[in-house]
């Protein structure tokens, strides 16, 4: 029986060369998707920001202010907790949190703080000195009457702010879903080099090696050593310049691979680094809006 070897070794380097020719289609397929998955991020992304900026805009033209000073004018609730003395000894800080306690639909600002002081000093009990003895004067009574129409237009500029902080959550929201996809889209690239770097080593050990044993003489058993001739004569041979293109063609498709990953990977970092804090936080929206 004639035993010979080079159908092991070339149906062996034959049939590894057919696997990582399919793994490296499936690796092209993957890796243009991958890139068009980042270009359609970086889109949405950008959309996202042009609408974040197009909301504060939008936000910073309504009138925070007139609202609060308007509603502590004449707002009853205000005036009876003025008149009761809630406001008394508070300091600043205190006197914000009181202030949208009694008053939930305040925005607690600060033309509406020096307007709620001067308020309390209006009409805080007075003490006054008659015939040597101190009498102490019961507070003014609130004299302000609401113009017509005025709660209709503070009704309606709250409805709009309502509808401006409800648009900003979602816009939140949003970049909130869009972060956790992007992380979890840049994390899938990683078992692609992986799979790249497997391959490229693969090659050498299941077809290289292989074919370098080629071609044999029947009934002759291959030998492994190592020797520095040995090995200058097989690489100066013209089968190790072939096998050496065939590498070289080979390994230079895999690292151009490589490289369009790590092209990747810079995409997805520029385009998470557009991800700023400030799109996250509410306060960045408007000072006004309550997490």
């Amino acid at each position: 029986m004639i035993l010979d070897w080079n159908w092991f070794f070339a149906a062996f380097a034959q049939c590894a060369a057919a696997l990582i020719a399919i793994l490296g289609a499936f690796i092209i397929s993957k890796l243009i998707g991958e890139g068009e998955k980042e270009e359609k991020y970086a889109k949405i992304i950008n959309d996202l920001i042009i609408k974040y900026n197009d909301l504060t805009k939008r936000i910073s033209a309504r009138h925070f202010e007139w609202y609060d000073r308007s509603t502590i004018l004449y707002s009853r609730s205000i005036k009876d907790a003025i008149t009761k003395g809630d406001f008394d000894e508070l300091s600043d800080d205190e006197m914000i949190p009181k202030m949208r306690e009694t008053k939930p639909e305040l925005f607690g600002t600060e033309s509406g703080l020096e307007l709620l002081k001067e308020r309390i000093e209006q009409y805080k009990p007075r003490k006054i000195d008659y015939e040597g003895v101190s009498v102490t004067l019961p507070p003014m009574p609130f004299s302000d009457i609401p113009p017509n129409g005025i709660w209709d237009n503070l009704n309606e500029e709250k409805e709009v702010i309502n509808h401006l902080e409800i648009e900003s959550n979602t816009l939140i929201e949003k970049f909130n879903e869009v972060k956790l996809d992007l992380t979890a889209s840049k994390g899938n690239l990683a078992p692609i080099k992986v799979t790249i770097y497997i391959l490229a080593i693969g090659l050498l050990f299941t077809v290289i090696y292989p074919l370098h044993f080629m071609p044999m003489r029947a009934n002759e058993v291959p030998q492994i050593g190592f020797s520095v001739a040995l090995v200058i004569s097989n690489l100066t041979s013209l089968k190790g310049i072939l096998l050496i293109l065939l590498t070289l063609v080979i390994e230079g498709i895999f690292g151009y691979f490589l490289w369009i990953v790590s092209r990747i990977e810079k995409k997805y970092l520029n385009t998470f680094n557009k991800l700023d804090g400030k799109y996250f936080d509410i306060s960045t929206y408007s000072q006004y809006f309550r997490v």
